[in-house]
């Protein structure tokens, strides 16, 4: 995990690094679903976080290594080829549903052209 710890960011930290460690906890916080999610578990969903870390940080230009992927081939044993595929989907959507909401969030409001009335022109 990029230096978060209890929701808390070492603010000594590079703001690359915030960034990534922040796009972790949201995926993880989106993979808990608010307790919805019974099959959630912080360890099983890191890899994945992770995953949508890099993906974020990619999209916005902020340098991030690559997360580790050892344990993607030992995750993914045994899984038919449509699991595997939904499986880096949902990585795929969370990441644009995330960036999305950056963008969103970050981008100037667009102002409105002034209404006209009839009795101008």
């Amino acid at each position: 995990m990029y230096l978060m710890a209890y929701s808390s960011i070492d603010t000594a930290c590079p703001d690359g690094q915030a960034f990534a460690a922040i796009a972790a906890e949201i995926a993880q916080a989106r993979f808990h679903d608010r307790g919805r999610n019974p099959a959630y578990s912080r360890e099983g969903c890191e890899l994945s976080a992770q995953s949508v870390s890099y993906i974020l940080c990619r999209r916005f230009g902020v340098q991030r290594e690559l997360p580790d992927l050892t344990g993607m081939a030992k995750r993914c044993q045994g899984w038919e080829i449509e699991d595997r595929i939904a499986f880096l989907k949902e990585i795929q959507g969370m990441s644009r549903q995330i960036g999305g909401s950056i963008e969103k969030t970050i981008a100037p409001p667009q102002r409105k052209a002034p209404a006209r009335s009839g009795d101008e022109r």
